[in-house]
Parts: C-alpha cells; sequence; structure tokens
C-alpha cells in the first residue's frame, strides 16, 4: 500500500499524469468540440495474476537459450539457433522493461542459464541453483523463461488470369508466412520453495508479399529477423503486464468554454496548474447557469482525477450528471466507478 502510493504521488509530482493531446482523431466525445479540451492521463492498472509479495527484487533466468552442444538435428543452422538466442533475450527485454517501468521492482537481476539439451523444458530449475542465481537470501522471486520456440508455416501459390480463348497465364506468385512465437515462463517463490505460476505466451505474425515466383516473393517479405526480435520482445512484455500492475494511457477531456471562469481554468490547466484551475471552476460550480454549472463540476471531477482522488472525482461527476444529464457526464461517472474498484485490486496487490 505504501509502495503504490509512493508510485503514485512521484507520477503526479514529476506531471507524468497528465499528457497533451494533439490528434483530433481522440476527440470521441459528445457535444461540441469547439467546447472541449482533449488529454490523456496515465492510470495505473492492477495485474492479471501479480507476482508474490517479496522484498521488490527479482531475478529473471533464461534458460531457453541454445548450446554450442545442442544436438543439431534439433537446429540444424548455427545462424538460426543465434538468432533464436538473440530473440529469446529480446523477450527477456520486453519482460523486465513492464517490470521497471511499474516501479514493482527496486532490483532486477538477469541471469543466463543453458541447458545441455532441449528436454529439460519438461523439468524445473533445480532450488539450489535458483537460489544461487538469485544472490542466496537476497532475492525472493526468480522468472525463467524456460523454452523459447519459434515456428514458420508457409502458403503461396502461383495466381494465374485468363489471357484469351481460355489460355491462361501466370500474373505473380502470393506468399503467405506465419510465424509463431510460443515461450514458456515459470515463476519461482523460494521462501515457500513453490512454483507460483507456470504459463505458455503464444503471439503470431502474419506477414505476405508478392513476386514473380516464390524466390521473388521470398525476397520481398520484410526483415525477418527485425520482425522476429521485435515480435519476441513483446511477447514478454505482454507477459510482464499480466504479472505487475502497469501504466496506460487514457483519453480524457474537460470544458474550456462557457464561462470567464471555465476558460480561466483551462489556462491553467494548459499549465499543468491543476490545483489552481480546480479552484478557479469551483467557484463556477454554484452558477445559476444550470449548463455552466454542471460544466464546472465536470472539470473538478478530471482535476480530481489527474490529482489521483478517485473517490472525489466520481462525486463531481455525480454532481453534474444529477444537475445535466449529459451521457458524456454518465460514462464518465462508469469509468471512475471501475477505477475505483481496480484501485481496490491495486492495494491488494502492493
Amino acid at each position: 500500500m505504501a509502495l503504490m502510493k509512493r508510485i503514485l504521488n512521484d507520477r503526479i509530482r514529476r506531471g507524468k499524469f497528465l499528457l497533451p493531446v494533439f490528434l483530433a482523431a481522440i476527440i470521441l466525445i459528445s457535444g461540441s468540440c469547439r467546447s472541449t479540451h482533449p488529454l490523456t492521463i496515465e492510470i495505473l492498472v492492477p495485474a492479471e495474476n501479480v507476482i508474490p509479495a517479496g522484498n521488490n527484487r527479482f531475478t529473471v533466468v533464461n534458460k531457453s537459450l541454445w548450446p554450442d552442444s545442442l544436438d543439431r538435428t534439433v537446429v540444424a543452422d548455427l545462424l538460426l539457433a543465434n538468432l533464436a538466442n538473440r530473440a529469446a533475450r529480446e523477450c527477456i527485454i520486453g519482460l523486465t522493461h513492464v517490470i521497471e517501468t511499474s516501479g514493482f521492482a527496486d532490483t532486477i537481476l538477469i541471469r543466463d542459464l543453458a541447458e545441455l539439451d532441449s528436454s529439460s523444458i519438461k523439468y524445473p530449475i533445480n532450488w539450489w541453483i535458483l537460489d544461487t542465481l538469485a544472490g542466496g537470501e537476497k532475492g525472493e522471486v526468480v522468472i525463467g523463461l524456460e523454452y523459447f520456440i519459434v515456428t514458420a508455416e508457409e502458403e503461396g501459390e502461383m495466381i494465374t488470369g485468363d489471357l484469351f480463348m481460355g489460355a491462361e497465364m501466370n500474373l505473380y506468385y502470393s506468399l503467405k508466412l506465419s510465424l509463431g512465437i510460443h515461450s514458456l515462463w515459470r515463476i519461482y517463490h523460494l521462501p515457500s520453495r513453490s512454483i507460483h505460476e507456470e504459463y505458455w505466451a503464444r503471439d503470431t505474425v502474419k506477414l505476405s508479399s508478392t513476386g514473380v515466383n516464390l524466390h521473388d516473393a521470398m525476397a520481398n517479405l520484410p526483415d525477418l529477423s527485425e520482425v522476429l526480435l521485435e515480435a519476441a520482445y513483446f511477447n514478454g512484455y505482454d507477459y510482464g503486464r499480466r504479472l505487475v500492475p502497469f501504466w496506460v494511457q487514457v483519453n480524457r477531456f474537460y470544458y474550456k468554454s462557457g464561462s470567464a471562469g471555465i476558460r480561466e481554468g483551462h489556462k491553467l490547466a494548459l499549465q499543468n496548474r491543476w490545483l489552481d484551475a480546480a479552484r478557479v471552476w469551483r467557484q463556477e460550480t454554484t452558477r445559476s447557469n444550470k449548463l455552466i454549472a454542471s460544466r464546472a463540476m465536470y472539470n473538478m471531477a478530471v482535476a480530481s482525477e489527474v490529482q489521483d482522488q478517485l473517490q472525489i472525482a466520481l462525486d463531481w461527476a455525480l454532481k453534474s450528471y444529477y444537475l445535466v444529464a449529459d451521457p458524456a457526464a454518465k460514462k464518465y461517472i462508469d469509468l471512475l466507478s471501475e477505477r475505483i474498484t481496480e484501485r481496490k485490486r491495486l492495494e491488494e496487490q502492493f
């Protein structure tokens, strides 16, 4: 709980909650775009299956590396083995980036552990080895990339067309390539000597190209090394988002016109002076004009959410909706209610 508050307060203090948005396509809101201003905020989302609680020191072990002694009937081409090793390391990098940016870990150690044969996938890592890799009593959680493999499925055909009088001619060769990224992860909790999770993460990348023949179509494909390394990175990245609370950007808006006070608050918000903007908007909430008062209340809700005061934000959004039943306010109420529910899950994960 204290760790979560520290992460959130640090985010607010550094102005990370507010990112101005200049793309008009984001303004998907009811009402006139001329009276509203779009923005994005970063929110912390709870993990699907959070890592066991510990001392915030994690060790990530890459057990998936192909060793030089591996039977060449499994990996016949050394270049392919090297590429697979690079991809596995990118997978690890993707995972650690999520953990680092979440603030969930103070220290992350990365270790390589090459096995002698591929049959080791069946067996977890020995606890004594895990203790050594994690630095003895200093580490409590080890995340192991136990297995990493890329599969490929190719489908191609020569496309023909009618020339004249039923005669056909070859037009071009159409090639479709499907790359499968498969990774097996195990999470070890050292104090309890238990495996917290065993999880297969699978992703598919589909590519297509054309050429005068199969060889030409293959040459016209994107650089498969770059595609594979990027796909491997996001395979690990997506798995990391399953394990730790992570930051996502969400779209919001507030009213920038309707009264002099609302316009003044807008200018302050543009400077990231949300507390000052809220003081101005709060005065507008008592206006006799219901539309202006409702907009000011809505803005108070947004300002409160930017400051991570979710319950206060919900209270202001409810007041805005009860005064003027705007569908946008109702949608915002639902979003804030969902965030409050997620906050309870977050508190359990820290």
